[in-house]
């Protein structure tokens, strides 16, 4: 009954209001609907979620029910749908006593209109007390007028989000640039994907993120910056206490996040996720790195989990060489993923006894290879298993969009054949 209660209060505390194509009808009767949930949630601190459009001449409407319940919002996600050609002038005649702004309706005058409050004109931007954490996306369907420094405005008076410490920001049509924002005060940091950005943004940033940082999340996506890069031998950002990172990249930037890795410290990094986008193919030089990163950072003691994703493991790739460096560096490990199209039969034989929950995604064509080599993994791990210890666990996610019916039928071949050691799952 207990657990029911707290499930009706979560529910109750969820606000989501997508007004992008919404007529001002719609939008007011979703707002009446939203002021009874408030109600009904009492005192709870609220999660909202607003999608705006730079065309919705309506906007006001839900900045207005925003502002009204600030002080009780602990969570805000903000997904601007900006139009390709927004009217430049939506208000043609403006009172002369008023500080119009001619970018009021863009994207990021939006996001300024819903995090300030529009009818104070001596103050900048409303007082959140409760806000803890922001994520912003910005989307277009075709050029970009998305300006993302005018962040810096909404950003500017951080007393007015005292209890920031989680932020978002992705803008896949949109030019980033390192913003002057509180970067320091940030507990857990997420950027990207951008259209194009500058590598100097990235280690700026992290270089004011070093008080408080755990979480760091790079989706590095889009048009890397051309310019020189200064390559450094020892590491120059000391992210001390970071213990999550989450990294990907395409072809066109894994090597800026790989000499991204070569600037890090990081001494208590528990885990760490890598993953190649659009089939970026040199493996190893990354794999390789991922081992340098973790003996330059001193985190062999701390590191738990790590996971690699759309990785080519096979053996024209050499990848299980640099496996193998990365194993020998993680003697805690307990917890490993890995998914590609294809891996080499002797990955089993590298990974180490440490790792207690092992999960492999793979290609249904890939599983006819593997399957001895796999077997063999199982079974000499099961009889190496020491009784009073924690019995592994091993998970076979195959993806697959042929035959189901066929795809069961090789499944039930591979539990028969594993038995309660494997647990196989269609993904």
């Amino acid at each position: 009954m207990l657990l029911l209660l707290l499930l009706l209060l979560e529910k109750l505390s969820l606000l989501k209001l997508d007004v992008a194509a919404a007529s001002e009808e719609e939008i007011l009767h979703l707002l009446e609907m939203a002021s009874k949930r408030v109600q009904r949630a009492s005192e709870l601190t609220l999660s909202l979620t607003v999608i705006l459009s730079t065309s919705n001449e309506w906007n006001d409407k839900v900045f207005e029910f925003a502002h009204s319940i600030s002080s009780r919002v602990g969570a805000l996600d903000i997904c601007i749908e900006a139009n390709p050609n927004p009217d430049p002038d939506p208000n043609p005649n403006p009172d002369p006593n008023l500080n119009y702004d001619p970018n009021a309706n863009m994207g990021s005058g939006l996001l300024a209109r819903l995090l300030r409050h529009p009818l104070s004109p001596t103050q900048r931007t409303l007082v959140w007390p409760k806000l803890h954490t922001i994520h912003i996306t910005m989307q277009s369907q075709g050029p970009s007028d998305v300006d993302l420094q005018q962040l810096e405005d909404v950003f500017s008076a951080p007393e007015k989000f005292p209890a920031m410490s989680s932020l978002a920001i992705a803008a896949p049509q949109c030019n980033f640039s390192a913003l002057n924002m509180p970067w320091s005060v940030l507990s857990t940091l997420s950027l990207g994907p951008f259209h194009a950005y500058k590598f100097v943004d990235y280690t700026s940033i992290l270089k004011q993120s070093t008080m408080k940082l755990r979480v760091l999340n790079l989706r590095m996506y889009g048009t890397p910056d051309k310019g020189p890069i200064l390559l450094t031998m020892v590491p120059v950002i000391h992210l001390v206490h970071l213990t999550h990172l989450h990294l990907e990249y395409t072809p066109m930037t894994e090597r800026l996040s790989g000499i991204l890795l070569s600037y890090l410290y990081l001494p208590s990094l528990q885990s760490l996720t890598c993953t190649a986008v659009d089939g970026s193919h040199r493996t190893r030089t990354e794999i390789s790195r991922l081992a340098k990163l973790i003996q330059q950072s001193g985190c062999q003691e701390s590191l738990r989990y790590l996971e690699l994703n759309n990785f080519d493991l096979s053996l024209r790739a050499g990848a299980t060489v640099e496996l193998r460096s990365v194993f020998m560096e993680t003697p805690r490990l307990s917890r490993l993923k890995i998914s590609g199209y294809k891996l080499h039969p002797g990955l089993w034989s590298i990974i180490p006894e440490s790792v207690q929950d092992l999960t492999v995604e793979l290609w249904l064509p890939a599983i006819g290879d593997l399957r001895p080599s796999f077997h063999e993994f199982l079974r000499g791990r099961s009889l190496s298993a020491v009784p009073s210890s924690t019995p592994m666990k091993a998970r076979l996610d195959i993806a697959d969009d042929r035959d189901v019916a066929s795809v069961r039928e090789k499944i039930d071949v591979l539990k028969a054949q594993f038995g309660s050691l494997l647990n196989v799952a269609i993904g």
